[in-house]
């Protein structure tokens, strides 16, 4: 993990895909939506 990882950006996107969303998605959370689904 990187000091660019948590400005939001490119990187914090490459992050969420390629580590959590990998080990943590789900069909909603995989949509990767910036909202809360209701």
């Amino acid at each position: 993990m990187l000091l660019s990882h948590g400005g939001g950006g490119r990187r914090t996107e490459e992050l969420i895909k390629r580590i959590f969303a990998k080990y943590l998605g789900n069909p909603i959370l995989n949509q990767m939506d910036d909202a809360a689904v209701l």
